[in-house]
């Protein structure tokens, strides 16, 4: 569904702090996939969902997604079929607009817009349907500006958000990092519900190896701006946190390797 070929990106070209983060880097990612990545600080992980997402343009190389490329595409044009969340709870929501608005702007994306009105109320039932999943509460919140929300209650709506039109790539950018470790399980298991739903090609970076192993059906570890571990669906079931990080400082020979320097 999503092929990455043979990407080059260069940080600080032609100057001394000209720093290489892929060189030739391929990946294939196929429909359905729901794909987590772990990896050392530095080994290209956000990189890649910022070359994915349109963020960043590559050197050289080709993007790919079901038959047509990608590669020049700006960032708002694949903001329609490519949906992303973000390690801060900040970046998926408007803090100054009411649950309605932020939904409302998410259920309009990718459609013109005219002079008319942004929300459109005849949806408020469907939209309080959708917030009851997140078992929060907040479909009896659904006019309360999104800045009086917790961290966690705002990355559970950007999640909704982000998938409330099903893109055909949902990317997440350690999403679950900011939150406590309670709020970060309940976020990661409402993730799990609506990728499987939803049967949405997802990618995700997370320092926790635990939700690298349980969930997904596919993990990649990353070192370097090389995939070092493409790990499938059967071995993945049987994979231990001390099995993957063995494997990694096998694969790296005599470099040091700590949770703290990699999950952290």
């Amino acid at each position: 569904m999503l092929n990455i070929k043979s990407i080059n990106k260069n940080f600080n070209k032609e100057t001394l702090n000209e720093v290489t983060i892929f060189n030739n880097f391929s990946l294939e990612i196929n429909k359905g996939d729901f794909i987590t990545i772990v990896g050392s600080n530095g080994a290209g992980k956000s990189t890649l969902l910022n070359i994915i997402s349109g963020s960043l343009d590559v050197d050289s190389g080709n993007i790919i997604l079901e038959g047509k490329d990608i590669t020049r595409l700006k960032e708002h044009k694949r903001s329609k079929f490519i949906a992303r969340v973000f390690q801060d709870p900040t970046k998926g929501t408007s803090p100054s607009m009411t649950i309605l608005e932020n939904l409302s702007l998410a259920d309009n994306k990718g459609k013109s817009f005219g002079f008319s009105l942004g929300v459109n109320k005849k949806k408020l039932e469907e939209f309080k349907d959708q917030l009851s999943i997140l078992n929060l509460g907040l479909e009896d919140k659904i006019n309360t500006k999104v800045g009086m929300l917790s961290g966690g209650q705002r990355q559970a709506l950007s999640l909704l958000m982000a998938t409330l039109k099903t893109p055909q790539v949902l990317l997440l950018d350690e999403h679950t990092a900011a939150l406590d470790p309670k709020t970060s399980e309940n976020i990661i298991e409402l993730t799990d519900k609506i990728v499987k739903e939803k049967k949405i090609t997802t990618v995700m970076i997370t320092h926790n190896l635990n939700h690298a192993i349980v969930f997904g059906n596919r993990l990649l570890m990353m070192h370097r701006g090389e995939k070092i571990l493409d790990i499938g669906e059967r071995d993945k079931k049987v994979l231990t946190k001390n099995a993957l990080v063995e494997e990694f400082n096998k694969i790296t020979f005599k470099e040091d390797l700590s949770d703290r320097v990699m999950f952290a």
